[in-house]
């Protein structure tokens, strides 16, 4: 199960200090704007479960609208910006017509935030600010940025900057992907998350006939006095909801898993018809997240860049087998409705070249001399470990294992006679799911080359790390016979054995797992028909478009469900290719998404 979580901000009316003519800006309509006070109140969201999960609501239902508070540190605020966009009194898309006309420092400090009971946030806040009177015949909308952590920053004339130097014209200048760290974007010590508007919905999700409007910047009035803004009813106050610009993703355990004291986590291994292989064990040791996007925009998008809104596009795809369901795109409950999709910066990019992914996502490798893992819980053993990334959205056709975020697992197998090899090192062959030690794999492989008596088979365990052995040369690398090589004769004899072909060596019987790429509508949702899809190419926008990628303010927990075989002996690569899709059949963990509020999203895995 998903939860989205969204930072709601509840503009409730800034009130604006009024400034001197000499600070007037120019209008639209080149005149000149004088300054003004709003009134806002500022709501910072809850989190919510959606997509691939069932409700708590009592009446059973299923749907986007679940919604769970996360920890004090991820809605922190620490200072704040409020940004002004002015567009025509009729226009009807602000959103893309409305240009920036200037922005003020919103406060310091995270004081004097109240408890909200509303189920779509966490804590709210009123101020009162100054902003600049609209032009004539124009209309004053609003943007909130809460801990801007130098990504965005005010100079002393009202201009919005990125980075300090390149200046904000409208909103979609914030809808440029740029390249940044998650740590710029939550704060070194995880406690500053970049917040701003969220897309939301005018209306609430439907079955049939779904046509909303959504916009992101937040119309506003703008009173002449300070006494005015504050004394405003509420209708002159502003709602503007934020939400968090990254993803959450935790990964925890069944209560079959036992929890060890450093953080790790213990399964006993299940056959194919679940019962438990005698002393086969896997204690996972810990987790990172894989296929990261690199790239990111200030303020999510569900515009794109076409004329014709995204969003309008997907109010108009139900899964042919999701039959009488609301639209996934777009939440039921009011305060706001939400939106439940975005397009990032590398969205619908088809140039899938050998240095693609490498280019635009982080990437586990085994040469990857910085890999470093998360435990799965703290000291305690009842908390899980969170980890944080940017948003990483792609169209149906793009849903393949090498670009799509995911989870992999470090992990050591162990088996009844591992105790019999002072290494711990594990082998596995062709396609069978025996696991054997050293001195089994030696006995196996010496009955199918017909050795002799004296001829003893030996195993070269500092060949590497790990890995598959399955060309010549490494075979030859990897077995002796007393103090001489294998013949070639005798590596083709192996190779071309059914119960062979290739060997799997677990150095130290250390294994890695890979789960499903990160689900977010998942299978309520976006149901998939057979045991997997043979290609990308066969996913259509209308049925699947969303059942995979990571959108900013939801929560994805995956939990292990069960285990029961060992996985890859190395970190793998991913292939970028159509024929490797999301969906495919083959090498993946079980395990449950769950996407906690933020919005909630959860996934089993069973591997």
């Amino acid at each position: 199960m998903r939860q989205i979580k969204f930072l709601a901000v509840a503009l409730s009316a800034l009130c604006i200090v009024s400034c001197n003519d000499d600070m007037d800006v120019p209008a639209g309509d080149g005149g000149q704007i004088t300054e003004g006070f709003v009134n806002v109140s500022i709501n910072l969201p809850n989190e919510a479960t959606g997509g691939n999960f069932k409700s708590a609501a009592s009446d059973g239902t299923e749907g986007n609208d679940n919604f769970e508070e996360g920890i004090v540190d991820e809605y922190k605020v620490n200072n704040g910006i409020i940004a002004f966009f002015q567009a025509s009194a009729n226009s009807t898309d602000p959103d893309k017509e409305a240009q920036f006309v200037k922005a003020y420092l919103l406060f310091n400090g995270s004081e004097d935030w109240n408890d909200e009971t509303a189920n779509n946030v966490t804590v709210h806040r009123s101020v009162v600010n100054e902003a600049p009177h609209p032009g004539s015949g124009q209309k004053m909308y609003a943007l909130v940025i809460l801990n801007p952590n130098d990504l965005l920053s005010v100079d002393t004339d009202g201009k919005l900057k990125q980075q300090g130097t390149t200046e904000v014209s409208n909103l979609a200048s914030l809808q440029t992907a740029v390249d940044k760290s998650v740590e710029a974007m939550i704060g070194s010590s995880k406690n500053s998350f970049f917040m701003t508007n969220a897309p939301i919905s005018d209306i609430a999700s439907a079955a049939t006939n779904f046509n909303p409007t959504v916009t992101t910047l937040v119309s506003v009035t703008v009173y002449d006095t300070k006494e005015a803004a504050e004394n405003a009813t509420s209708d002159g106050i502003a709602q503007i909801y934020v939400e968090r610009a990254v993803a959450k993703v935790e990964v925890s355990a069944t209560d079959e898993a036992t929890k060890e004291d450093d953080g790790t986590i213990t399964y006993k291994v299940k056959n194919e018809t679940g019962n438990n292989k005698e002393g086969h064990t896997v204690t996972f040791k810990g987790w990172k997240l894989n296929v990261t996007n690199k790239t990111t925009k200030l303020v999510r998008d569900v515009r794109g860049s076409e004329d014709t809104p995204a969003y309008s596009t997907w109010a108009g795809y139900w899964n042919s087998q999701a039959t009488d369901k609301l639209n996934r795109f777009f939440g039921t409950k009011s305060n706001p409705f939400r939106v439940y999709w975005a397009i990032d910066g590398n969205y619908d990019d088809e140039s899938r070249d050998d240095t693609y992914q490498s280019e635009h996502f982080h990437v586990a490798s085994s040469n990857n001399a910085s890999n470093t893992w998360n435990k799965f819980y703290s000291d305690d053993n009842t908390t899980t470990v969170k980890d944080y990334c940017l948003e990483n959205t792609m169209a149906a056709n793009q849903m393949i294992q090498g670009l799509t975020t995911g989870i992999i697992l470090e992990a050591t197998y162990k088996i009844a006679d591992s105790e019999d090899d002072t290494n711990g090192d594990l082998f596995t062959m062709g396609n069978s799911t025996a696991v054997y030690n050293t001195a089994a794999l030696l006995s196996q492989l010496s009955k199918i080359l017909d050795l002799q008596d004296g001829q003893v088979l030996t195993f070269n365990r500092d060949i590497q790390e790990g890995g598959t052995i399955d060309d010549m040369s490494e075979f030859t690398a990897a077995f002796k016979i007393g103090n001489s090589a294998l013949s070639d004769e005798q590596v083709k004899k192996l190779m071309e054995d059914s119960n062979v072909k290739a060997i799997n060596f677990y150095k130290g019987g250390r294994t890695y797992y890979y789960t499903r790429p990160i689900r977010h509508f998942g299978d309520y949702y976006t149901p998939i028909n057979g045991e997997g899809v043979e290609s990308a190419d066969n996913y259509t926008d209308a049925d699947h478009l969303g059942r995979y990628g990571v959108v900013r303010n939801n929560w994805y927990e995956i939990v292990i469900n069960s285990v029961s075989n060992p996985g890859y002996p190395e970190i793998p690569e991913i292939p970028v290719e159509p024929e490797n899709p999301d969906d495919s059949q083959y090498g993946f963990v079980h395990v449950d998404i769950n996407i906690l509020a933020w919005t909630l999203r959860k996934q089993n895995v069973d591997l």
